[in-house]
């Protein structure tokens, strides 16, 4: 049985997004980068205000979804540390648009330092090592995947984790995939960008080894954002050497 075929009914992909429902009544996404943009036009990179496109994506999986509540698997933001006045301002322009069709919860990555001070009480925090939810008698953890999960986290029987970037290239493009896979008794799901324009792992790197948890790459399955599970990343480094 496939890892992606033994997925409990209560984790779903959302269709055509990188999106994945949890319960009836959570949702989460990751790796937004707000004012990935902005920094990109102070190195002389011309790339058109992502809010329209984010708002778009939102709304679209607010409806898909029915869920109430927004998770944020890390990276809500760009820069690392202090954002610039305009970062700050799509940040919480963005935010306020979330609010109107979900609670909010942001699990906090690398580029999330001053989160908390800068958002106050607009959103809510979970742990960097990672926020456990319970659906179907199974425990799931979501953390970014920069930080060490901690113990009770690192012990779920689902492990969803983003940071990675990973994308397949296929005919002259570059597109967005899920991994999943078996670390032990554990599933491991690993997360496409929400902001899809990311630099990223290329899924031939498959002797990659992720971290905290003994599994490589190679050993995981991709799947697209339309649902299509395109196998073992071991057996796609031809497709990709093919078309890169």
């Amino acid at each position: 049985m496939s890892a992606v075929s033994s997925l409990p009914e209560s984790i779903k992909f959302i269709d055509g997004y990188p999106a994945l429902k949890i319960g009836r009544s959570r949702v989460a996404i990751a790796d937004l980068h707000v004012g990935y943009e902005l920094a990109a036009r102070d190195n002389g990179i011309h790339i058109p205000d992502m809010l329209p496109r984010y708002k778009e994506r939102i709304s679209s999986i607010a409806e898909l979804s029915q869920a109430e509540e927004l998770l944020i698997v890390g990276d809500l933001k760009n820069s690392i540390i202090t954002p610039s006045i305009e970062e700050s301002q799509e940040l919480f322009r963005l935010i306020s648009f979330m609010k109107e069709r979900f609670t909010v919860t942001l699990i906090p990555g690398n580029h999330d330092a001053l989160m908390e001070k800068i958002l106050g009480n607009e959103i809510k925090f979970a742990p960097s090592t990672g926020l456990i939810l319970e659906e179907q008698g199974k425990k799931i953890t979501l953390l970014h995947g920069h930080a060490r999960p901690s113990k009770a986290a690192g012990e779920s029987d689902i492990i969803v984790m983003a940071h990675f970037h990973f994308f397949i290239k296929y005919a002259g493009g570059k597109y967005p995939v899920w991994l999943v896979g078996r670390s032990g008794e554990k599933t491991l799901i690993l997360m496409p960008p929400f902001n899809d324009l990311l630099p990223g792992f290329s899924i031939k790197n498959f002797d990659m080894q992720i971290p905290f948890f003994k599994v490589k790459v190679a050993d995981l399955e991709a799947i697209t954002l339309n649902g299509y599970d395109i196998g073992r990343v071991s057996k796609l480094g031809a497709v990709e050497a093919e078309f890169d």
